[in-house]
């Protein structure tokens, strides 16, 4: 029942436990192990039936107090004598009685390939006395059964019944210097080049608990060159005379400051750690021990957390190269997007872009070469949705005469960052881009020109197209319609609408051609103060004529006549949002119920991420919008005139600085393309504004087809369709599925999501190599991918936070910071802070009085609208802005300047 280092492998393997599996074969290899052995699980089990505790530990469950009642079993039921005099007699053998030792737990699964089982389980050090180590022993046998375990149990789907424990009694080494050493970069797992040596004085608890601070040591693998970053070490943890446990103890301040380990010790070390890594054929985490400058091995595990080894096998994983990128992408789909939307969206992307060459002249041969570059334009990141940057690239090459663009291109996206020297040969595909004759450059340029002529010809055309077929389909009761007749309807849809948005294409060309020639002329004639960009964004205020500002003024004209009304605004303010809406339909202030109506026939496709189908629109709760109306009455921020007068206040003083410092000829040129990109940016908004509809629509259709699949039994529920792929839908209905089992598929991918939306956000740009799948399901991969990681503009200033200035003012006050669009309800007046915004936030702006925003770019939707309603507005913020910010929290915003002030109160 005890092992020892005379024991047989397979007895470790199947009694000792992992910890002492990995001292085991580590001994035999010939590592400097100090003295152990093993009290293995049939110990465990004898005492279990013989104390009659079998029963308690069989039924155990993950309930919160199930670590105190099992603790409480094991500390008060002793060995037997029969057992006690065994380990007594075991002690003495092997001469580890009377000797400091370590009582450290050994569970069967623990320190395995797939489960480290770290710090689950307890650990005693400096234990000498019988009765102390008897102790120890039953408090590690407690600990299998501790809260966190059986919760790490639960997410590794281990068994909760059968528990084995093995327990490692050991020599105690008396370290000068300890620590922790990694034989691969665990934070890194794309750097194969170093491993990681952290170091303290004393005992290694220190560093394991965190309780003190250690140097750390990056040794190169190969040449041992060494990277330190040291720290000082003001105390250790040391042996405590008379009695177990470890004591803390100051250390020297000369000691304190300089490195615990020399560097021929690091490297004597890290040689050691290839060894070990070379045995087990895999990545180890080792802790280590020294004493009297002899390195001691007390533990080993596997490093569970690296890729495996074919991961950096090109001839397994590939080696193409992706570049993924979410700016801009991310105000359309905020967070984590479910199957259904992302499948539509990359669809309905493949077919515009497709339509958009040929439009082009972009011969059918060459489209037809790029047929992989146009289904994967977007990707899916832990479920959100990322530009395929390099495809984007390529079909923009496709075009003739666009070799030049990529610049402008980068603007209309809204990437963040120039590539540095090492990834622009990622691009080195532009040199093998399809080469057209003069005579196609040409004609292309004949059709752009003409394009733009008629541009404002086409939005109206294909406006009121789209309009025609959109009436048609909301006077269209979708729960009447069979599955079969929603099928067609969509792709109706999709032939008529999606197959004909040429004319937002085109625009989005000319955005990107004037705001780009715009930002350069700006940059090279003018010399100004401030930022070009705030400049730029000055200038492009007050357009007016934006559809998509039209429901936040109509609301806004709305509150402004209740306000007229004392009965009308007294109800309106003395009733919860939630309650307002249902007392309405009950007959309460008819008046304010048809206006309301009249609204939502108008706007209720509206709401937060307008383009997710699985959210819920105005239509299904308006609550958002009667909290707003309920802001804009306390504020009496509702004149839209005033507002309008902020604006053009703002553009005439732009215009004022321009035409004070350039001549004729180029004040002419400056405003000529000035004019056109007013006009494209105000085309933009308001096609994207019908792009809003289009996706109301889709959500209402999509909605049916989830209401009948539920009602024939084929899901468990009505939303259970946004969980499924577009094609997974259309093939169930004709009855091509590979699998009709919906109802799982739908149930596994909702738990993926909610795992998906707990998860931090992965970076805004980074790059895979081979099989992205098996970089994109692994965050700590995709961190170390990280391009932007050290390209961040961050002040020194703790309390100075950088971004870009969207729409100029400075305001000093009160933030509300909200993580999602509910917490930002009750605004009054204060300074708005989030992490993004979509359209759907939009009604927002009236109640605040500026705007801050984590991510973002110029000509996102939310700056756009921001500069419509004139409401001093920083995007892009870098230095942790949620983090160092809490509601009621004082700043000063100078939007101006693209900075936010955290105020203390002194300030």
């Amino acid at each position: 029942m005890i092992l020892n280092q005379n024991s047989t492998l397979d007895s470790f393997k199947e009694k000792g436990g992992g910890k002492s599996l990995k001292l085991f074969e580590l001994a035999q290899a010939g590592v400097n192990v100090p003295p152990f052995l093993v009290v293995s699980t049939d110990f465990l089990d004898h005492y279990l039936s013989e104390s009659n505790l079998l029963e308690a530990v069989k039924n155990i469950s993950i309930e919160s107090d199930a670590q105190e009642r099992i603790n409480k079993l094991f500390t008060s039921t002793p060995l037997s004598e029969d057992l006690r005099s065994i380990l007594e007699k075991e002690l003495k053998s092997s001469g580890l009685l009377g000797q400091n030792l370590a009582v450290r737990s050994s569970g069967l699964e623990e320190d395995s390939d797939e489960h480290s089982f770290a710090g689950m389980f307890s650990s005693f050090l400096f234990q000498r006395e019988l009765q102390d180590i008897e102790s120890s022993l039953l408090k590690c046998w407690a600990s299998a059964y501790s809260e966190r375990a059986l919760k790490y149990r639960v997410e590794a789907n281990l068994a909760l019944s059968d528990i084995k424990m093995g327990v490692v009694i050991q020599k105690m080494v008396n370290s000068e210097v300890s620590g922790v050493l990694f034989s691969r970069n665990p934070m890194d797992p794309l750097d194969t080049k170093n491993l990681i040596i952290d170091s303290l004085y004393g005992q290694c608890e220190g560093l394991v608990s965190g309780a003190l601070d250690a140097d750390h040591f990056k040794v190169n693998r190969e040449n041992y060159e060494i990277k330190s970053k040291l720290v000082t070490k003001e105390e250790m943890l040391t042996h405590a005379e008379n009695t177990p446990g470890l004591v803390k103890m100051p250390v020297d301040e000369e000691k304190a400051k300089a490195a615990s380990l020399q560097d021929q010790m690091l490297i004597n070390i890290a040689k050691l750690a290839l060894k070990i890594e070379a045995h087990f054929n895999a990545p180890v985490d080792v802790e280590w021990a020294i004493e009297e400058g002899v390195i001691y091995i007390v533990q080993s595990r596997p490093i569970t957390t690296l890729p495996p080894d074919a991961f950096f096998d090109p001839d397994i994983n590939g080696s193409q190269p992706i570049l993924w990128d979410n700016s801009n992408i991310v105000e359309s789909f905020s967070g984590v997007t479910t199957p259904l939307t992302f499948s539509a969206t990359k669809q309905a992307y493949a077919i515009v872009y497709r339509q958009t060459c040929r439009l082009l002249g972009v011969p059918e041969s060459i489209i037809s070469d790029y047929e992989e570059q146009y289904e994967n334009m977007l990707g899916l990141v832990k479920g959100r949705v990322y530009y395929n940057l390099i495809n984007w690239y390529k079909l923009l090459l496709l075009m003739p005469g666009s070799s030049s663009s990529k610049s402008f291109m980068e603007t209309m996206m809204g990437v963040k960052e120039d590539l540095n020297e090492e990834h622009q040969k990622l691009f080195d595909f532009m040199n093998q881009s399809p080469k057209y004759g003069t005579f196609k450059k040409l004609e292309v340029f004949s059709k752009l020109t003409f394009y733009f002529f008629r541009i404002d010809k086409m939005v109206h055309s294909f406006s009121k197209d789209f309009n025609d077929i959109y009436q048609e389909y909301q006077g269209t009761n979708f729960n009447k319609k069979s599955l079969k007749d929603l099928k067609k309807m969509y792709q109706r849809w999709e032939k008529n609408i999606t197959y004909n948005w040429k004319p937002p294409i085109i625009n989005d060309f000319l955005v990107m051609i004037f705001f780009g020639t715009l930002k350069a002329l700006t940059e090279k004639w003018l010399e100004i103060e401030q930022d070009s960009t705030s400049l730029q964004n000055d200038l492009l205020c007050g357009q007016g004529d934006l559809d998509s500002a039209l429901p936040v003024k109509t609301l806004m004209k709305l509150a402004e006549k209740f306000d007229k009304n004392e009965a009308q605004r007294s109800f309106l303010l003395e009733h919860d949002a939630s309650e307002v809406w249902s007392k309405l339909k009950s007959g309460a202030e008819p008046e304010i119920h048809k206006d309301i109506q009249d609204y939502l026939d108008l706007y209720g496709f509206r709401c937060n991420n307008e383009q997710k189908l699985e959210e819920k629109d105005l239509n299904d709760d308006p609550s958002f919008l009667f909290s707003n109306l309920q802001s804009y009455l306390r504020m009496k921020n509702y004149s839209v005139e005033q507002m309008s007068l902020r604006e053009q206040e703002i553009k005439n003083k732009a215009e004022k600085l321009v035409k004070g410092q350039l001549g004729p000829i180029k004040k002419a040129i400056y405003f000529w393309v000035l004019k056109h990109t007013r006009n494209a940016v105000k085309n933009r908004e308001n096609l994207r504004f019908l792009r809003t509809k289009a996706f109301g629509v889709s959500r209402k259709l999509f909605r049916a087809i989830g209401k009948h699949l539920h009602s024939l039994e084929v899901t468990n529920a009505k939303d259970d369709v946004f969980y499924l792929t577009i094609n997974e839908i259309w093939d169930f209905i004709d009855g091509k599925s590979e699998s009709l089992l919906l109802a799982e598929t739908a149930a596994l991918r909702r738990k993926e999501y909610s795992e998906n939306s707990s998860l931090q956000d992965p970076p805004d740009r980074f790059l895979t190599y081979g099989a992205a799948g098996v970089s994109l399901k692994d965050l700590t991969i995709l961190n170390s991918a990280d391009l932007l990681k050290d390209k961040v503009r961050i002040s020194d200033d703790p309390n100075l936070l950088l971004g870009t200035s969207c729409c100029p003012g400075t305001i000093k006050g009160k933030v509300i910071v909200a993580e999602k669009i509910e917490d930002a309800g009750q605004l009054n007046g204060e300074i708005l802070v989030t992490k993004r915004t979509d359209p759907g936030w939009v009604p927002l702006y009236p109640s605040c009085s500026g705007l801050i925003i984590e991510r973002g770019s110029l000509l996102s939707h939310s700056a756009v609208i921001a500069r419509e309603l004139g409401l001093p507005t920083v995007v892009g913020v870098s230095g942790g802005l949620m983090e160092k910010l809490k509601s009621g929290d004082m700043v000063e915003l100078n939007a101006t300047r693209g900075e936010v002030r955290i105020l203390n109160d002194e300030d």
